[in-house]
């Protein structure tokens, strides 16, 4: 978790100087593994505001 915040600062940073601004969007995403079939389950939840 702290590795993504340390992806996630920086384009913060850089997007927060753009002139034009535009509404935001904010979503998570979770990632699971299932060990019945071996595979990796990843669900997005995106929000416009």
């Amino acid at each position: 978790m702290k590795s993504l915040w340390i992806l996630f600062i920086p384009l913060v940073f850089l997007y927060s100087f753009t002139i034009i601004k535009h509404p935001y969007h904010v979503g998570s995403v979770e990632i699971n593994y299932n060990t019945k079939s071996k595979t990796f389950e990843v669900t997005g939840r995106f929000f416009s505001g």
